[in-house]
């Protein structure tokens, strides 16, 4: 619901709690490109990514050669359907990080709008709210 468009100030909230909401719905939080197409992970892509990408330990090192995480492929996600690729140690250097914003910027431009994905195995689906 959007506020009564009285002042600057509140336009500004309007976009917090749209913003907001967005988060709360979608619970990805790493965004890159590769090879021109968009993606998008959760948590637990993020964390993968992060230790493949700087390993603190002899151990890491060992995990990263195999490791890989999952990303959403966020022009095909969409109405219920989810399409994933895995990334390992070999594709982190070629990935182009990007904001949340530059992401939806990116898929405005398609003209379409982040997917809501939920990472949690009893929680939300694809599209829930």
């Amino acid at each position: 619901m959007e506020s009564p468009a009285f002042s600057k100030f509140r336009d500004l909230m309007d976009r917090w709690d749209a913003s907001f909401r967005l988060f709360e719905e979608s619970d990805l939080c790493l965004f890159f490109k590769k090879d021109g197409v968009l993606y998008g992970a959760t948590e637990d892509g993020r964390i993968n990514f992060a230790r493949i990408k700087n390993p603190e330990s002899k151990e890491d090192e060992a995990w990263s050669k195999d490791a890989n995480f999952s990303a959403y492929d966020l022009e095909k996600t969409s109405d219920g359907n989810k399409s994933m690729s895995l990334f390992s140690a070999s594709d982190v250097d070629k990935l182009k990080m990007l904001s949340q914003e530059q992401a939806e910027k990116e898929l405005e431009k398609k003209g379409k709008k982040m997917p809501a994905i939920s990472d949690d195995e009893g929680g939300r689906t694809l599209g829930e709210k």
